[in-house]
């Protein structure tokens, strides 16, 4: 009888105990997912206001006619005009990257921080030359965070929108008429993005944001 009744209680216990893991798993992974999600989203949240964003496109392509560019140009044609080199890494660096002027030769050399990725690098040094075409004060530089001021959030748009041009993008996505495809079929576009321009998937998914909003409000296409 007390061997039937253990078992009896271990069923009792069970039953109990497996419904609330269960539950108490479900509430965590939702949460995590929630959080993960919100996460994502404010890195994907715009930094600039459309009035700022149609002036940098504005000054880009002034830019890119004055020196006889494409926007098919890469970001070593931009450096050779610019007089700007990336250089290694600085150990210690908080920041991502920084553009300082050499005094002997008059150059500006980019400075990254180590760890980053190819393509890391390639999106500071973008900005790096950002901060030049707007005329920002040098030394510069991309801090690692996500609160940035005015400044850098201008540069990192203008980094997207040298790596990312406006017209090839915008014809890209209507050739592909990435707006009425499911969400699976817009992500296989950005990711073709993201290989085509040698970006992270957050930069794909905001440059195709901003360039939404640009349509939608400007006449700058």
């Amino acid at each position: 009888y007390k061997k039937g009744e253990s078992y009896m209680t271990l069923q009792i216990y069970l039953s109990i105990t497996i419904p609330i893991i269960f539950l108490a798993s479900t509430v965590f992974f939702y949460i995590t997912y929630k959080l993960k999600e919100k996460e994502y989203e404010s890195l994907l949240k715009m930094d600039i206001g459309l009035e700022e964003m149609v002036k940098v496109e504005r000054k880009l392509d002034d830019f890119v006619k004055k020196n006889n560019l494409s926007y098919s140009s890469t970001l070593e044609d931009f450096s050779k005009i610019l007089n700007i080199e990336a250089g290694n890494t600085e150990e210690g660096l908080t920041a991502q990257a920084y553009i300082e002027k050499d005094n002997e030769s008059g150059k500006k050399i980019v400075m990254f921080k180590p760890g980053l990725s190819d393509i890391e690098k390639e999106f500071a040094f973008a900005h790096e030359i950002a901060h030049i075409i707007n005329n920002d004060a040098i030394p510069a530089s991309r801090p690692d965070a996500h609160n940035k001021d005015f400044i850098e959030q201008r540069a990192d748009y203008t980094a997207a929108a040298i790596l990312m041009p406006i017209n090839e993008v915008s014809t890209f996505l209507k050739e592909k008429k990435y707006d009425s495809l499911s969400r699976k079929g817009r992500m296989a576009i950005v990711k073709d993005l993201c290989e085509k321009y040698n970006v992270t998937e957050v930069n794909a998914l905001r440059r195709i944001r901003e360039i939404q909003k640009l349509e939608k409000n400007s006449s700058i296409l």
